[in-house]
């Protein structure tokens, strides 16, 4: 099993080298299968949301793309919010690599995941969530928008993908079944007795004049319907 995680900066591509170094004994098997695998996690519009960063993402993949030999299988991963928002260049960046990947490439899967969760560090991998789960105050009337999975769910996904290849070949997958509103998400990094509900949904729409992904998460709509296909994660486990 010829696995390569592609990057080495982000928290989930370093989550991923850490659980494969730690575990490489487990996933090395021998297959009759010449295959590279490419865990594709690069995202500089998740980091600054801009359109230079759009374009740097973009000619990323295309480059990548473009370099692929018939021996080299794409893991994606993607994201939840192509079901929610069309207004951040992260989620425009998204959509336009998928539909590059399924444009030009056979041998691939995508991974949409939620809210990413590192279960050794006890913290989400998006910093602003951290910030919110650590505060008592959350909104009321809020909907539930998205799911949560952790790194080792990417992890052991990727990995059925890998000894199941034919089975998801060219197929886009949901990370988590069980979607969350905003106060589910704040109580799995820090579960408080009580938090007080000052916002509602409407207050976060005028607040949302100032924050851009505030309006990407109040104004924003569905650029991709929700795919065929999910797996669970650890918390769909959970009562």
């Amino acid at each position: 099993m010829n696995i390569r995680i592609l990057g080495k900066k982000g928290k989930l591509s370093k989550g991923l080298n850490d659980l494969y170094n730690q575990n490489r004994s487990e996933y090395i098997h021998s297959s009759k299968e010449d295959i590279q695998y490419l865990i594709a996690t690069f995202s500089p519009t998740l980091r600054i949301d801009n359109e230079q960063n759009y374009y740097k993402e973009i000619n990323y993949y295309q480059q990548l793309i473009d370099s692929l030999n018939t021996k080299q299988y794409i893991i994606y991963i993607s994201s939840q919010t192509l079901e929610l928002s069309d207004f951040t260049y992260y989620s425009k960046a998204k959509l336009e690599v998928e539909r590059i990947i399924k444009s030009y490439i056979n041998q691939y899967t995508i991974i949409r995941v939620g809210m990413i969760y590192n279960e050794i560090k006890n913290e989400y991998n998006l910093a602003s969530m951290n910030k919110a789960s650590d505060s008592i105050f959350s909104f009321y009337n809020d909907h539930k928008k998205t799911t949560a999975c952790t790194i080792e769910d990417i992890y052991n996904l990727i990995n059925l993908i890998v000894i199941n290849n034919k089975h998801y070949e060219g197929k886009t997958i949901n990370l988590g079944l069980k979607r969350m509103n905003f106060i589910q998400l704040q109580n799995i990094k820090n579960e408080k007795k009580y938090r007080f509900k000052i916002l509602s949904f409407f207050f976060l729409r005028i607040l949302s004049i100032f924050n851009v992904r505030l309006k990407s998460y109040t104004l924003g709509k569905a650029s991709s319907i929700s795919p065929m296909h999910g797996h669970e994660s650890y918390f769909d486990k959970l009562k």
